[in-house]
């Protein structure tokens, strides 16, 4: 190559079957992060290229976080929606008839499709204040939702990969555990409770309205499950 046209820069390789190919400039100092051998335009002045990794790194925490705090808010507005529906007097007449529990049902598809937006105190506060607006047992719900959103969020990695149905039989099964664990303490403390049969039938209720919450819920605020793109090789999310 002849020395006007390219200016070469190279780190000497030698061993035992060659030595170096080309004599290195002296006003170009080649790290050994950089390649090899460059060949270069005489008069060209090499330029660092930016370092962006930083400040891209910086930009997805924050998106993130943003994020995190939008599902957040997202959760205790629905939950203050679904309470205050709760409480309008739509029938003064004694209930013959157990709707859905849809503030349980939403806890339980948050825990279990995303549980970082999801975090125990926000979860405690918001079934704290239904037990006293409801006039339940201050603290016992709040508890019992607790342990049965804990139980979901820890078995949220092994329901990732399975269809829908599994995870509604996962979540119906921790709702019928948290009612009647309910009835149980309530009957233990001789509390005054409604019938057997409201229960079961508030159970079923809530177990059939769950598919069309998650969809709602998919619809308005993007509750979906953790893509595998957005997990990497340990198991946690990029």
């Amino acid at each position: 190559i002849p020395s006007g046209d390219f200016a070469c820069a190279f780190l000497p390789i030698t061993n035992a079957l060659n030595s170096s190919a080309c004599s290195a400039t002296p006003a170009l100092k080649v790290s050994l992060k950089q390649a090899a051998c460059w060949y270069l335009p005489q008069g060209f002045k090499a330029r660092p290229l930016p370092l962006r990794p930083k400040r891209m790194r910086s930009k997805v925490i924050e998106r993130a976080r943003l994020q995190l705090w939008a599902m957040w808010s997202a959760f205790l507005l629905a939950a203050l929606f679904l309470l205050f529906l709760s409480l309008l007097p739509l029938d003064t007449a004694p209930a013959l008839w157990a709707g859905p529990d849809l503030l349980l049902a939403l806890a339980l598809a948050f825990s279990v499709r995303r549980p970082e937006y999801l975090p125990a105190l926000l979860l405690v506060g918001v079934m704290l204040l239904a037990d006293f607006l409801l006039q339940r047992p201050p603290g016992l719900m709040a508890l019992l939702v607790l342990i049965g959103s804990e139980t979901l969020k820890a078995q949220s990695t092994a329901l990732r990969d399975q269809n829908f149905f599994m995870e509604w039989l996962s979540v119906s099964g921790i709702l019928v555990a948290i009612l009647l664990s309910n009835r149980v303490i309530i009957a233990a403390l001789l509390l005054p409770q409604a019938p057997l049969g409201l229960t079961m039938m508030q159970s079923a209720a809530t177990i059939c309205a769950y598919p069309a919450l998650v969809g709602a819920a998919h619809l308005l605020v993007g509750l979906r499950k953790v893509t595998p793109a957005e997990v990497d090789g340990m198991g946690r999310r990029s």
